[in-house]
């Protein structure tokens, strides 16, 4: 479930959450995931919250725009791939950086987006 105002420690359990999934994955068991269809309803969330995403950056509303990434990413571990999850991945990329300093993982991110 998504929170109109999602507080610190919420994002935080949900990007540790987030970040054990992806450890837990190789970059050929991510790849492998299935390919979810353009007219299916997780491709329809998906691109909502792309563009909840993007209307947050102008907006400058920090804790939604991760929020929105963590959502992208969790439904798309979930239930597979669409055109939008390579955006999630390359953004949480960027949460891998400012969070944590890790440029390594932040690498990996941006490669398979």
């Amino acid at each position: 479930p998504m929170n109109a105002k999602p507080s610190k420690p919420y994002l935080l359990f949900q990007i540790h959450r987030i970040r054990r999934k992806l450890g837990r994955l190789s970059d050929s068991d991510l790849l492998a995931l299935p390919r979810v269809p353009d007219e299916s309803y997780t491709s329809a969330a998906l691109e909502i919250l792309r563009a909840l995403n993007l209307s947050c950056l102008l907006s400058n509303n920090d804790r939604m725009i991760l929020q929105c990434i963590l959502r992208m990413i969790d439904l798309s571990l979930d239930h597979g791939w669409s055109s939008t999850t390579p955006y999630g991945v390359a953004n949480f990329a960027a949460v891998e950086i400012g969070f944590f300093r890790n440029f390594r993982k932040a690498r990996r991110y941006t490669k398979l987006a």
